[in-house]
């Protein structure tokens, strides 16, 4: 089993971590609750679908399920794109609030010439 890479955001905060492909959503649940203090019962977990800006689409993640069953896997959760994950805070949020932080720079050449050999 290998590793997926999740970007797990609210507002400004930005958090980049792994877990293994038979985790569940509630190993990130413990972790923001150690790194936040946040209980894992005021967390909810959504995972983004859609990278289209226009028609973005979430799913809520099941804690009782693993990543792979509910759709997450190495394709979409790569360590240089890792997969989007919201969080909402139970009666703080009422929806998704994710705030921009500046644009990353380009992809170095190296990097687009690797994702271009893996399409073949």
């Amino acid at each position: 089993m290998g590793n997926l890479y999740f970007e797990i955001q609210r507002k400004k905060l930005h958090f980049f971590c792994d877990y293994s492909e038979d985790s569940t959503p509630k190993r990130i649940k413990e972790d923001l609750e150690k790194f936040l203090g946040i209980s894992q019962t005021k967390q909810i977990l959504k995972l983004q679908t859609s990278t289209d800006p226009d028609n973005l689409l979430w799913i809520i993640l099941d804690d009782t399920k693993t990543f792979v069953e509910q759709g997450c896997t190495n394709r979409i959760a790569k360590a240089d794109t890792p997969a989007v994950v919201a969080l909402i805070i139970k009666n703080e949020d009422d929806d998704i609030v994710i705030e921009r932080m500046s644009s990353p720079p380009p992809i170095p050449e190296q990097m687009r010439q690797r994702d271009n050999s893996n399409d073949d």
